[in-house]
């Protein structure tokens, strides 16, 4: 129907004969960088290569709160008259970096954006990943910088008319973006509304690596005096803040509280 494939169980032949079909043909080049074991073994921030894992944000249909949209949306066709530079949909969101983590229920460990690539559908203009407290922007994709590309051939890979390109956002361990996982983010998505666009998306994909650096947590450790309670993780629980930005994770915490002979709780009691 334009939209959505047919089920071919509706179709009035058993071979959908009725219906016109389709052949097509994709061609993905995936590069990537062999590290040798040792290098892989579990890492903090210290060593060269660190774990890094998806964040819930972001997505223009997503609640704030909850972190739940239908991650589908229609892009409603502008009225007769509009000028084409002001028939526009702009649509915005903003939601936290990644607060729905097991081990930090309240997110205030902090983590490291280390990519972040953009999902559009064809008549998207733009999308932006802004800071939502500073306003920075962090990832930027316009048809105008080159972010978003369109086909204007026959040939594979540059089909007229289709959106053949969306350029990511990514950073290594010297620049990275650096945020609690409670820090919200702004997404604003731009779509050409000079038709009706129905199911169309617009959401980042998105990276990141926990901030962790052992020896400088066992120095805040220390200095908390945490380590010498008997009740270390309450007493990690109460510097929880100043704990996380020196580097700690829970892990962390609970393996030094383990260390030090201490009562030692869950990770998640340490929030």
């Amino acid at each position: 129907d334009g939209v959505f494939l047919i089920d071919t169980d509706k179709c009035k032949h058993k071979d959908c004969a009725e219906l016109p079909k389709s052949s097509v043909q994709v061609k993905v080049h995936f590069t990537y960088e062999a590290i040798d074991a040792v290098t892989a073994k579990p890492i903090g921030i210290d060593e060269p290569v660190r774990h890094i894992a998806g964040t819930e944000c972001c997505d223009v249909t997503q609640n704030p709160h909850r972190q739940l949209g239908n991650v589908e949306y229609d892009v409603l066709q502008c009225k007769p008259g509009t000028p084409p530079s002001e028939c526009v949909q702009i649509d915005t969101n903003v939601q936290f970096f990644d607060i729905n983590n097991a081990s930090d229920p309240l997110g205030a460990t902090w983590l490291d954006m280390t990519f972040t690539s953009p999902h559009l559908h064809v008549t998207g203009i733009s999308l932006e990943l802004q800071d939502a407290i500073t306003n920075q922007t962090l990832c930027k994709a316009t048809r105008a910088n080159g972010g978003i590309t369109y086909g204007s051939s026959n040939q594979a890979g540059d089909e007229a008319g289709y959106l053949t390109g969306l350029r990511p956002c990514v950073w290594g361990g010297d620049d990275a973006p650096r945020f609690q996982r409670r820090h919200p983010m702004r997404t604003i998505a731009v779509y050409n509304a000079s038709t009706q666009q129905t199911g169309v998306m617009a959401l980042w994909l998105t990276t990141a690596a926990e901030v962790e650096d052992k020896a400088a947590c066992a120095a805040a450790m220390q200095k908390s005096k945490c380590m010498r309670s008997p009740l270390c993780s309450a007493c990690a629980a109460a510097a929880a803040e100043t704990l996380y930005a020196a580097g700690c994770q829970p892990r962390t915490i609970a393996a030094l509280c383990s260390q030090s002979g201490a009562a030692t709780t869950s990770a998640r009691s340490l929030l």
